[in-house]
């Protein structure tokens, strides 16, 4: 499985975003490769859909996907149970990963 992370130069929460991967990865058993791509520009963020940094996508799709959400150059902000966070809850990762997985 192919897992791309969309982030912006230097995004503090790059390194958390591929670690989570790497760990949710390892426990559900999954073969990943994990790439980080940089968005450098606004046209690369309109071109990409991305809606933030860190963006995770698996096969060109997001993880985690909003309807109507800004696309460009920003952090980005996930809903989780414990409220909004710049990384989504390791459940989450979990369910969107083995759903990916499993399709």
């Amino acid at each position: 499985m192919d897992v791309e992370l969309l982030v912006v130069s230097d995004c503090p929460h790059e390194l958390g975003a591929f670690e989570m991967v790497r760990a949710v990865a390892d426990e559900l058993c999954l073969a990943v490769s994990v790439i980080t791509t940089v968005i450098e520009t606004d046209e690369q963020a309109r071109l990409r859909g991305f809606t933030g940094s860190p963006t995770i996508l698996v096969s060109g799709h997001d993880l985690f996907p909003e309807a109507g959400a800004h696309v460009g150059m920003a952090c980005r902000v996930y809903a989780t149970p414990a409220g909004l966070s710049r990384l989504p809850s390791i459940e989450a990762l979990r369910k969107a990963l083995g759903d990916a997985a499993a399709s």
